[in-house]
């Protein structure tokens, strides 16, 4: 993966360890829920693109990589710093959670009463970080929602129809 969302071989290995004791749960005693991963998902699904557009010797076990494929929005570090890169137009999305910060609250299934929401103080997750605007690094595409309707050689779906090395 490339170095400039600063993977680690201890972030990754959490990540593995957690898919076993999410999908092994009937099996387990000691399992997984959603709370227990749902913070770590963008970054993964961040790693997972990084990984399908940038891998330059497909059905090869090596890392060489190839440097297209920048997103317009993320995280770098464990620590999930986010960035923007300047001058782009990324779609971002939030999650409102439970008071317990475990699971996504969905407000538009149901409507409440004042008096039903818990008395006790709101506890919130890791404070709002770090935000910094970026400029792309050198000689790589920055992939925008809009090139999913495009026939742009260098837009996602264009990499993923054509194979990842026709450009």
């Amino acid at each position: 993966m490339t170095p400039y969302f600063e993977y680690t071989a201890e972030e990754v290995q959490t990540w593995i360890d957690l898919r076993g004791l999410a999908t092994h749960a009937d099996q387990r005693n000691v399992f997984a829920l959603e709370r227990d991963f749902q913070h770590m998902i963008g970054r993964m699904e961040q790693a997972a693109y990084d990984v399908l557009m940038n891998k330059k010797n497909w059905r090869s076990t090596d890392t060489a990589r190839r440097e297209v494929w920048f997103p317009p929005a993320g995280t770098i570090g464990a620590d999930e710093v986010g960035y923007i890169v300047k001058a782009s137009t990324p779609k971002m999305t939030s999650l409102i959670m439970d008071q317990w910060g475990d699971y996504p609250l969905d407000l538009k299934r149901w409507t409440t009463s004042d008096d039903w929401w818990p008395k006790t103080e709101l506890q919130y997750g890791a404070p709002l970080g770090q935000v910094d605007v970026v400029h792309p690094p050198a000689g790589l595409a920055v992939w925008d929602a809009e090139d999913e309707d495009t026939n742009d050689p260098g837009s996602r779906d264009s990499a993923l129809e054509h194979g990842p090395d026709s450009h």
